[in-house]
């Protein structure tokens, strides 16, 4: 018993030091914003200066100079601190060096000739082993001013993580003079333990678009024995996901199922490679748009001796059509061009193989002098997606594939071919089996290739 005792009176030392310590870390950077604040009100200009730059430094000196780094202050009779809350941080330590950031949201009270109002803003802190916590740039808290609070600098933004509920994450920037401009989010880690995991759509705004190497890869350690340790069994990824990069998922060992939306055109190496559990893959890949109502419409042939040909049109690289002649007869099917589409003689299928123009002929087996012909136009086919070859590597329990692409030139693999278990069935949409069997990067998976019924 006294042992027990023992152990819980260390835990507990332990686990308050460790607070403690989360504490102090913080305390520095919130000591800044009470000198700045403390400072403004006494309109003290050397240890306002003294916010932003070391004393006795260059830089120091420099902003100490300039009258107009201090108009703002002249019509404010006092600033009090409502609430001061952290919203970000940053960690570059390493070695000879220990770099801390951090951005916090306050809110204020300005009096003004004798009238009192209320603002809020975002200010930006950094630190270094060898100076003390400064703002990142110049805040401003003068009401009349177009903006309140400072901007971080670059280094900030290249670093800092951001947290949204158990995402980590990095928002893309533009730095100017006066405004920093966010466009898109990455998702850096997942630190949650969560079995249902849904990646948001947006986060404050701004789209989720990318899910960095590792972001999901999750391991423990027992001595000196690495084991994963994700716990994500079921993953819904947000439909602004644009790109998923290597090892993103690596080694999700209770994941069974995953649906890579529309949005996304990029899968790194190993992504999802060696996801044990993982059975079924739905690539909801939309080439709809290649197949308009114009683009199908049936071309015309011509004939001076009674032939017509059924079932032509554009097509894209990777398409194949099969003609047929109008009353049925007996014919032979040729193309001008073999480097353009590759043609069936006796089948009349035609299968684009390179961008250009083709014309293409029927002449009657008995009398080939009576043919013929149409021209079509085969077009280039847009990547919509390209997934490393090794990003489903060793998923041994993965037996079901769905693309949605109706062109297997929609979907392209950097590689030769999937390295999937040899009974995978692959699920194409209705009509486009004979496409993929032709194309040599699926081919190696003729056998496993099955149309959807819908």
């Amino acid at each position: 018993m006294k042992f027990r005792k023992t152990i819980i009176v260390v835990m507990t030392i332990i686990c308050l030091a460790l607070i403690s310590g989360c504490g102090n870390k913080n305390e520095g950077a919130k000591q800044l914003w009470e000198n700045y604040v403390s400072a403004v009100n006494a309109k003290n200009r050397e240890k306002i200066t003294a916010c932003y730059y070391p004393e006795g430094a260059s830089t120091y000196k420099a902003y100490l100079e300039k009258e107009e780094n201090f108009d703002q202050f002249s019509d404010i009779d006092k600033i009090a601190t409502k609430t001061f809350e952290f919203t970000t941080e940053a960690d570059l330590s390493s070695s000879a060096v220990k770099q801390l950031y951090y951005s916090a949201h306050v809110t204020a009270t300005v009096t003004q000739s004798g009238s009192a109002q209320d603002i809020e803003f975002d200010i930006y802190m950094s630190q270094t082993n060898e100076n003390p916590w400064v703002f990142t740039s110049t805040v401003y808290i003068n009401p009349d001013y177009e903006r309140l609070g400072n901007l971080p600098d670059d280094l900030w933004l290249k670093t800092a993580l951001h947290v949204y509920e158990d995402f980590e994450y990095r928002p893309s920037y533009k730095l100017e003079t006066d405004k920093v401009t966010y466009s898109n989010i990455a998702i850096v880690n997942y630190a949650g333990r969560e079995r249902t995991v849904t990646i948001p759509d947006e986060i404050d705004g701004l789209p989720v678009t990318i899910i960095k190497k590792f972001a999901f890869a999750r391991f423990g350690k027992i001595f000196q024995i690495t084991y994963p340790a994700s716990t994500i069994r079921e993953l819904t990824i947000g439909n602004n996901v644009t790109t998923i990069e290597e090892y993103a998922f690596f080694q999700s060992k209770r994941l069974r199922e995953v649906v890579i939306p529309a949005s996304v055109t990029g899968i790194g190496e190993f992504a999802f490679s060696s996801s044990k559990r993982l059975k079924t893959v739905k690539f909801m890949v939309n080439d709809d748009d290649l197949y308009s109502e114009e683009f199908m419409t049936e071309v015309a042939s011509e004939s001076a001796s009674g032939l017509v040909i059924k079932g032509a049109r554009n097509i894209h690289i990777g398409d194949i059509i099969k003609l047929t002649e109008a009353s049925g007869k007996l014919v032979t099917w040729s193309v001008n061009s073999s480097n353009v589409a590759a043609v069936d003689a006796d089948k009349g299928t035609i299968r684009g193989v390179a961008a250009g123009n083709l014309t293409i002929t029927c002449a009657l087996k008995s009398d080939p002098t009576i043919k013929a012909t149409v021209q079509i136009t085969v077009s280039p086919t847009p990547e919509k997606i390209k997934v490393q070859a090794s990003a489903f590597e060793r998923c041994p329990k993965l037996t079901e594939m769905y693309i949605y692409a109706k062109n297997p030139n929609s979907f392209s693999i950097a590689g030769t071919s999937f390295r999937l278990p040899s009974n995978v069935t692959i699920y194409v949409p209705k009509g486009s089996k004979e496409m993929y069997i032709a194309n040599q990067t699926w081919s190696a998976y003729a056998d496993n290739i099955v149309e959807m019924d819908e």
